[in-house]
């Protein structure tokens, strides 16, 4: 029987390899789309990944009834922040990088675009905060019922 040191230990190089890996298909999906002008269908796997991951996450962490969320909720909240703001910084970049690559594209709409894209994933993450918290709630209630 394996020491549970090294179990813990095999774990997290599993999860940081898993971690690096994603990242690595972040930054393949920008390269292609962005230098390289190739199309979704071109990016289908970085894609799916960059979705999958995610939800691949949450749906096993439901299931296993964890919860993620931060107790401190002022450390959340500066978190989300510096994320909105690391976010919005890599907007501008990609802004700037296909403005310089397409001169002749209406800056406006891309603009829109992009924006639009944003305010939908922020909105989305702030729905899956708010449903995190409130199932974090009922788990902790669950477990106090448990133990008392």
């Amino acid at each position: 029987m394996a020491d549970e040191r090294i179990m813990q230990g095999q774990q997290k190089i599993w999860s940081e390899m898993g971690r690096i890996m994603y990242f690595l298909a972040v930054g393949s999906f920008l390269l292609k789309c962005l230098a390289m002008h190739k199309s979704l269908e071109d990016c289908i796997v970085e894609f799916l990944i960059i979705v999958g991951v995610p939800v691949y996450h949450l749906i096993r962490s439901w299931q296993l009834k964890l919860s993620f969320r931060t107790t401190n909720d002022e450390k959340g909240r500066r978190s989300r922040i510096r994320a909105l703001a690391f976010r919005l910084a890599v907007v501008a970049v990609i802004f700037a990088v296909y403005l310089l690559q397409e001169p002749q594209k209406d800056w406006r709409e891309v603009l829109v675009y992009v924006l639009s894209f944003l305010a939908a994933f922020q909105a989305c993450q702030m729905l899956m905060v708010f449903i995190e918290r409130k199932r974090a709630d009922k788990l902790e209630e669950e477990y106090d019922d448990e133990q008392g």
